[in-house]
C-alpha cells in the first residue's frame, strides 16, 4: 500500500481477513484497532510489514483469528504482540524485528505462540521472540545490578515487566532474608544491611526472581569532595566525586586517615570542568566502567610508582591514559594510552586557522609552567603564530595569503620537553556562484585554475571563460569528471 500519512486505523467486525501487503510500508503507522475484529480470521503475508512506528499489537481481541502469514508484522518497531488463544498458525518472520531487537509475544503457555517462539530463537540461536504468559509474572531484570544502588541507603522499587506495574494485583512478593532487606505487596525494597538478597514476585503458578545487592553505606569526606566506602579499619573505596569548577583533579592517596586502594562505581559524579584526573599511587583496584564517563571528557594520569593489580572492563571508556611505558593494563585503554613523561602536541583545523595546542605535558611540570613556542617559517614569510585566546596553552597559526600553500612546523618547549606538529596549507579554493570551485594562480593577473566544474544534464556543457572576474587558464586532474556531465555529448573548452 504505501501510505505515507495515516497514523491509525480501526478494523471493523465485517472484515474476515487482511490481504498479503494491504497495509505494508504505511510509514508513519502507530495504532491498529482489532477491538472490533471479532471476525477477523486471517492477517496475510506482509500486510502490516515495514510499518516501523506499529510497536503495540492487541489481536487478544480478534477471537476467531487463525492465521497469521508470513512476515505480517515484519518491521523495525515491533515490541509486543499479544495474541488470542485460538491461533493455529504463525508465519516465519511474522512477530519478529528486521534490526534482530527482542519482540515479547503474549499468549498461553502450550500454544502456537508458544511454539513459534522456540522455532524462531532455535534459527537464530537467540531470544529475538520471548515468550509470555498471560497468566505470569515478570521482572525487569537490568544489565548490571549495581546500577539500581547509588550509595546502599533508602528504598529500592523492583518493577514489573507483566502485568504491568499499575496492576500488580495478584502478585506476592518475597524476600529470601529479610534481616538483609524486606519487600513489600508494591515491590519497594527496603535495606537492613550489607548484603546479597533475591527478590521473588509469585502470580498463581509462575514466579520470577532478581538479585539484589545492598552495597555497603557509603561516608562523605569531611571537605565535601569525595564519597567512599569502608573496605577495612585503614582502607576506602572512592565511589564519588563532588568537587566544582576545578580542571586537574588529583585523588589524594589518603581521605579522613584512611588508605585509597580503590575506585569503584562513581554513582556521584560531576565531571564538567575536569580535564585531568591524576590517580593516587596506593590504588590497587579500578573497578568496570569506573572512570567510562562519556558525558565528558578528561585525560587520565596514571602514577610512575603505582600498586594497581586489577583493572575492570572498560574501566578507562574511550579516555586518553597517561602513565609509565611498562603500564601492564595498558591494552584495557581504548583511547590513547600515551607516556606521561612526554609532551604532546594536536591540531584543530579551522575556516582561516590551524590551532596548535598542548594536548598533554608531564603530570610532575607546573601547571603554569611557560611554553616557548617557535616555528619553520622562521621570516614569517608564510604565516602568523599567535596565542589563542580560546584554548589554553595553544597557538593560532594564519596563513598570511590565500595564495599560499605549502607545510610550516610548529614546535612548542617546556623545560626538557619538546614537541612538534606539521601545519599543512593548501591553496585556498572558491565557489562561484553557479557552484563552479577555483583557485587563484595569480591575483594581480586575475588568473585561475578550475578545480570543479559544476555541470548540466545538458547535452552541450561549456566550460566558462571566467569565473568571479578571474581567468580560468588551468584546469585541474578530475575537474569535469562528475555525474553532472555524464549525459553530456560535447564538453567546449573555450
Amino acid at each position: 500500500m504505501g501510505c505515507w500519512n495515516v497514523t491509525s486505523m480501526t478494523i471493523f467486525s465485517n472484515i474476515t481477513e487482511i490481504g498479503m501487503n494491504a497495509f505494508s510500508s504505511c510509514y508513519a503507522l502507530e495504532n491498529v484497532d482489532f477491538s472490533k475484529a471479532d471476525k477477523l480470521e486471517k492477517i496475510g503475508g506482509g500486510a502490516f510489514g515495514y510499518c516501523d512506528k506499529l510497536a503495540e499489537i492487541h489481536l487478544e481481541y480478534a477471537k476467531n483469528l487463525k492465521i497469521i502469514d508470513e512476515a505480517a508484522f515484519y518491521n523495525n518497531g515491533i515490541e509486543k504482540v499479544f495474541l488470542p488463544d485460538g491461533v493455529e498458525t504463525i508465519g516465519k518472520n511474522a512477530l519478529k524485528r528486521k534490526d534482530g531487537q527482542k519482540t515479547y509475544v503474549y499468549g498461553r503457555t502450550g500454544s502456537t505462540a508458544e511454539e513459534y517462539c522456540k522455532n524462531e530463537n532455535a534459527e537464530l540461536f537467540s531470544d529475538v521472540c520471548v515468550f509470555r504468559d498471560y497468566e505470569g509474572v515478570y521482572l525487569v531484570h537490568p544489565n548490571y545490578w549495581e546500577e539500581y544502588y547509588k550509595t546502599g541507603e533508602g528504598n529500592y522499587q523492583v518493577e514489573l515487566e507483566w502485568p504491568v506495574s499499575t496492576d500488580n494485583s495478584g502478585v506476592e512478593w518475597k524476600s529470601s532474608d529479610e534481616s538483609i532487606a524486606t519487600v513489600d505487596s508494591k515491590g519497594v525494597v527496603t535495606r537492613k544491611k550489607k548484603g546479597t538478597v533475591t527478590i521473588t514476585a509469585v502470580r498463581g503458578e509462575f514466579s520470577d526472581s532478581v538479585v539484589v545487592k545492598i552495597l555497603k553505606e557509603s561516608f562523605s569526606s569531611k571537605d565535601g569532595v569525595w564519597k567512599y566506602r569502608k573496605l577495612t579499619d585503614s582502607t576506602i573505596a572512592i565511589c564519588g566525586y563532588m568537587g566544582e569548577g576545578t580542571k586537574k583533579v588529583t585523588i589524594p592517596s589518603e581521605i579522613d586517615g584512611y588508605t585509597v586502594t580503590r575506585l569503584q562505581q562513581f554513582y556521584d559524579a560531576n565531571w564538567e570542568d575536569v580535564r585531568i584526573l591524576v590517580l593516587p599511587e596506593t590504588l590497587e583496584m579500578i573497578d568496570s566502567d569506573v572512570l567510562a564517563s562519556f558525558n565528558y571528557s578528561y585525560d587520565i594520569i596514571i602514577p610512575k610508582k603505582n600498586n594497581i593489580s586489577y583493572v575492570g572492563e572498560n574501566a578507562f571508556g574511550y579516555h586518553d591514559v597517561y602513565g609509565p611505558e611498562n603500564f601492564i593494563f595498558r591494552n584495557y585503554v581504548m583511547g590513547f594510552y600515551r607516556e606521561d613523561n612526554k609532551l604532546y602536541l594536536d591540531g584543530i583545523n579551522g575556516n582561516n586557522a590551524t590551532t596548535v595546542q598542548v594536548k598533554h605535558m608531564p603530570s610532575t611540570l607546573d601547571e603554569n609552567v611557560e611554553i616557548k613556542w617557535d616555528s619553520t617559517d622562521t621570516d614569517g614569510k608564510m604565516c602568523t603564530v599567535t596565542a589563542s585566546s580560546y584554548y589554553e596553552n595553544a597557538v593560532e597559526v594564519t596563513r598570511n595569503s590565500d595564495l599560499i600553500s605549502g607545510t610550516v612546523t610548529v614546535s612548542a618547549t617546556v623545560g626538557e620537553y619538546t614537541d612538534s606538529y606539521d601545519v599543512v596549507f593548501d591553496q585556498k579554493t572558491y565557489t562561484s556562484e553557479k557552484g563552479h570551485t577555483y583557485r587563484v594562480i595569480d591575483e594581480n593577473e586575475k588568473k585561475a585554475e578550475l578545480v570543479h566544474y559544476s555541470g548540466s544534464y545538458e547535452r552541450v556543457n561549456r566550460i566558462p571563460e571566467t569565473v568571479d572576474g578571474y581567468t580560468i587558464v588551468k584546469i585541474s586532474d578530475n575537474a569535469i569528471s562528475s555525474d553532472e556531465t555524464s549525459h553530456a555529448w560535447i564538453i567546449l573548452i573555450l
